[in-house]
């Protein structure tokens, strides 16, 4: 397991688990960063190195890993190098995320859905849910108190799923783009000799600014980005939670 970050796996407020070292920042980098300016301490999760991928070299994309987890000022970053291109949710996979978790004692999780088309996606969707519950049991790795995250959410990817909230990213939509930038063996224009690749097509980023832009029309703002719940959001105050600003609802 690598891990970025002075202090190692500390307790966060908040866990993001990607199968691969860019997905977090595409799904949810601004949120990432509003949470972090916010104060909140952030910790990232990366599946794999990924090592399977057509374009970068593991070693180059862990540096690129690194440098995207600096930009976005988060507490800690880790990747617990699991086989890239068969993201199965082993039992020595789910241990390995469990202790993660019981370590960063996060009161949310967000990941990928099941629904994804990437297979490592949908893998990561099992792994994630599958050690978010396992974390909650006491007889498993005794070594470290149970704890379970209160709220699961995944991203809301493919476009196609329709969003339980918004996060409007509008301020932070620079810092996203920074992030992303990051991982420069992915995004940069391919030279003749590569592969092409989803990531490396020219217009990739302003695809991701075309996502974000209509999901904020939904709610009056630049940029959000969406998130899924599968269960109910219980609200105590709902103007406490809603009134500052709602969506275009009517």
């Amino acid at each position: 397991m690598i891990v970025y970050g002075a202090r190692g796996v500390i307790p966060v407020d908040m866990l993001a688990v990607g199968a691969h070292p860019d997905d977090l920042e595409i799904c949810m980098g601004g949120t990432i960063a509003r949470l972090a300016a916010a104060g909140r301490r952030i910790g990232l999760v990366d599946l794999t190195r990924g090592e399977s991928g057509s374009r970068g070299e593991p070693e180059t994309r862990v540096a690129e890993s690194r440098a995207a987890a600096e930009a976005l000022r988060v507490a800690f970053r880790t990747n617990l190098e699991l086989p890239d291109g068969d993201l199965t949710p082993t039992a020595a996979a789910r241990a390995a995320l469990v202790r993660v978790i019981r370590q960063a004692m996060p009161a949310i999780v967000f990941s990928h859905h099941t629904l994804d088309p990437h297979p490592d996606h949908a893998g990561a969707y099992v792994l994630v849910r599958s050690a978010c519950h396992h974390a909650g049991l006491a007889k498993l790795e005794p070594d470290l108190p149970p704890h379970r995250p209160k709220y699961f959410f995944t991203f809301a990817q493919p476009h196609r799923l329709r969003p339980t909230f918004l996060v409007d990213v509008s301020e932070f939509w620079e810092a996203k783009l920074a992030a992303i930038r990051c991982h420069h063996s992915q995004v940069s224009p391919r030279q003749p000799d590569e592969p092409a690749t989803y990531l490396g097509q020219p217009d990739f980023l302003d695809v991701v600014g075309a996502h974000c832009r209509s999901m904020g029309a939904m709610v009056g703002a630049r940029f959000a980005e969406g998130f899924h719940s599968e269960g109910y959001l219980l609200v105590d105050d709902p103007l406490a939670a809603f009134g500052r600003k709602l969506g275009r609802l009517l």
